[in-house]
C-alpha cells in the first residue's frame, strides 16, 4: 500500500492546466475529500459528507482503492492550494459520463485510425540532420511495435501521402487493444491525443519507453529546430512538463484499471 506522501506526490506530478473534461461547474464548496467504501465494495470519494458526482450527476464508483486515493487528493489539493485541474478525476468522468457515446470497439476503431496521421511513420522527405535523428530514435520504436504485436509498420517521407496501414496490422492491433476494458480506452486515447501518437502510447504503456522518452520522441521535430534557430527554454520546459504530466496520469490509469 503506498503511503499518503506517496500519493500525493503522483498527485503533484499529474496536475496541469489542461483536461479532459469541463470543470467549469465543479467547484463546491468542502473541507475534505476521503475516500469511503460502499456496500457493492466499490471504493466512492467523499466530499465531507456528500458523494462525489460527474458533470452528468453520477456517483463516482472505483474498483482500484488507489485510483480513489489519488482522486481524492486531486480535490484535497485543489481545495488547500488552488490546482486548477485534475487528470485523474478528468479521465474518470469521462469513462463514467461517456460524453461521446463512444463503445468499446468504436474507441478502438478510433486508436487505429490515429496511425493515418502518427508522429512516428511521417519522416523528412530531406537527408538532412532532422532525418537521421529520425532514423537513430523513431525507427528502433517502430522495428519494437513491429515485432511485439506482428505489425508492419513503415514510415513515409510524403507529407499528402500517409503510410500504408494493411488489414493484417490493423487486426493485429485491434486484437491487442481489445484486451482493455472501457476505462483503459479512454486514457489510451487521451495518450495519443496528447503524443500525436498511437505508437508512443502504448511503447509507454509496455515500459519500451519512459514517460520522458515518449514525450522527447513526440517532441523530436521541435526540440530539433530549438537547436538550430533557438527557442524559449522556459516556455518549452514548461509545455513539455504538461505533457508529462497527461501521459503519467493516462498510463497510470490505464494500469489501475486493467488489475
Amino acid at each position: 500500500m503506498l503511503s499518503f506522501r506517496v500519493i500525493q506526490s503522483i498527485s503533484r506530478r499529474c496536475l496541469s492546466t489542461s483536461l479532459p473534461f469541463s470543470s467549469t461547474n465543479l467547484n463546491p464548496k468542502f473541507k475534505e475529500a476521503f475516500v469511503d467504501k460502499n456496500d457493492d465494495n466499490n471504493f466512492v470519494i467523499k466530499l465531507d459528507n456528500n458523494y462525489l458526482k460527474s458533470p452528468a450527476g453520477n456517483i463516482l464508483l472505483i474498483k482500484s482503492e488507489l485510483l480513489a486515493l489519488l482522486i481524492s487528493n486531486e480535490w484535497n489539493l485543489k481545495n488547500k492550494e488552488g490546482f486548477g485541474s485534475m487528470h485523474f478525476t478528468g479521465l474518470a468522468f469521462t469513462a463514467l459520463d461517456n460524453p461521446h457515446g463512444e463503445t468499446s470497439d468504436s474507441l478502438i476503431e478510433k486508436l487505429i485510425g490515429y496511425l493515418d496521421t502518427d508522429t512516428l511513420l511521417y519522416f523528412s522527405n530531406c537527408q538532412t540532420s532532422l532525418f537521421d535523428q529520425q532514423q537513430k530514435q523513431w525507427l528502433p520504436i517502430i522495428n519494437w511495435i513491429n515485432f511485439k504485436l506482428k505489425l508492419n509498420l513503415q514510415q513515409t517521407t510524403e507529407f499528402f501521402e500517409p503510410p500504408k496501414i494493411s488489414k493484417n496490422c490493423k487486426q493485429n492491433l485491434k486484437q491487442f487493444l481489445s484486451f482493455y476494458k472501457f476505462p483503459s480506452l479512454c486514457a489510451i486515447n487521451y495518450g495519443c491525443e496528447s503524443l500525436k501518437s498511437l505508437i508512443l502510447t502504448i511503447s509507454a504503456i509496455e515500459n519500451y519507453l519512459s514517460i520522458e522518452e515518449a514525450v522527447n520522441a513526440s517532441n523530436l521535430e521541435k526540440i530539433f529546430q530549438s537547436k538550430v534557430w533557438g527557442s524559449f527554454e522556459w516556455h518549452h520546459e514548461v509545455e513539455r512538463l504538461e505533457v508529462c504530466s497527461r501521459i503519467s496520469a493516462a498510463i497510470l490509469f490505464v494500469y489501475l484499471n486493467s488489475n
